[in-house]
């Protein structure tokens, strides 16, 4: 029986290869790395330094040929909303937003990606 609870769980883990998820009752997002054909719909246009990046839900895309690339969010990226689930962090008084790894400080235009303060835990 845990043998088959395992299995279950295992499988709810690994869909598909270019989707993840955290644990199994989050939705399916893209990996970092992997390629997508088209962007989803409702995604918006972010300019960072002068590249072009797109935005979803917490998932940033960069254009590869005639294919978009799933990316790390970049440093410096602007999003007028935070992803589903994003928690409020106090780190060494400064107030933080995280979603997956990625940190965000709240602006006047809207929450700004930001490299992991010291003192965060990965």
């Amino acid at each position: 029986m845990l043998i088959r609870i395992l299995a279950l769980f295992m499988a709810l883990l690994f869909v598909s290869p270019g989707l993840s998820r955290a644990w199994p009752w989050d939705r399916k997002v893209p990996r970092i790395g992997s390629d997508v054909a088209a962007l989803p719909g409702g995604y918006s246009t972010v300019r960072v330094g002068g590249e072009v990046y797109y935005y979803k839900s917490g998932v940033f895309y960069s254009r590869a040929g005639s294919k978009y690339m799933v990316i790390r969010p970049p440093v410096g990226a602007v999003v007028k909303s935070l992803p589903g689930h994003s928690k409020k962090k106090e780190i060494n008084g400064v107030t933080y937003y995280t979603n997956s790894r990625t940190y965000y400080m709240r602006t006047p235009e809207g929450y700004r990606v930001v490299a992991a303060p010291i003192g965060a835990v990965q």
